[in-house]
């Protein structure tokens, strides 16, 4: 009986240590991780063809690009706030009580 109670005492001491040091270890890889996608200049490396595409495409834009895009949204903006054209919402909910026309 007391070695039943002493066996499930270091058994469950064990557990949590092995527990803790699981825990320890995930957490340092998240860190180590973290560190090289901060640290990361380049997209070399990457094996998975979608992370390649958003790492290249997304995460690594020139800023000559950036530029072009910012560029491109502020024509759009401007050609709609020119735009005087009527816009004719159907509702087909309970009705806005925002708008009192449906244009």
């Amino acid at each position: 009986m007391l070695a039943n109670i002493i066996l499930k005492l270091l058994c469950s001491n064990i557990f949590s240590i092995i527990l803790a040091i699981k825990t320890h270890i995930v957490i340092a890889i998240i860190k180590s991780y973290l560190k090289f996608l901060l640290s990361s200049t380049n997209q070399h490396g990457i094996h998975s063809p979608f992370v390649y595409d958003l790492t290249t495409k997304c995460f690594y834009v020139s800023s000559k690009e950036v530029n072009d895009l910012t560029n491109k949204v502020n024509d759009y903006r401007k050609s709609l706030l020119k735009n005087t054209q009527t816009i004719i919402v159907t509702d087909f909910g309970a009705g806005s009580k925002v708008f009192k026309t449906n244009k």
